[in-house]
């Protein structure tokens, strides 16, 4: 189903990769910008500090501000993949074949 962000005017949209067929623990987070400007990470390190001084750090911008460590560089190029998948196959030829499959699984619980 595809979501434009802007439209239905949310300030947070996480789905899961497993949902689309990408490996497990994979998955994406939107956050309106308003909204990640007001947070400040709760983990440091890695690439999401840009400059630390004694008194003052500045973090990076999108989207190492919250990616504290070692991305998950593997399941990402996996959800990338089966976006990539879901996307050959066309919004309108899943909606249709999940249809039939719907109402085949009607017919045979009748019988």
């Amino acid at each position: 189903m595809p979501v434009n962000v802007s439209e239905i005017c949310c300030d947070f949209f996480v789905f899961t990769g497993h949902k689309l067929y990408g490996p497990s623990a994979s998955g994406a987070l939107y956050i309106n910008q308003t909204r990640f400007d007001e947070m400040q990470p709760f983990i440091g390190g890695g690439s999401m500090i840009n400059y630390v001084g004694k008194e003052s750090i500045t973090y990076n911008n999108i989207p190492h501000k919250f990616e504290a460590g070692t991305p998950a560089i593997i399941p990402v190029i996996g959800l990338g993949a089966a976006i990539d998948f879901i996307q050959s196959l066309g919004h309108k030829n899943i909606t249709e074949h999940e249809s039939k499959l719907v109402n085949y699984a009607r017919k045979v619980c009748m019988i």
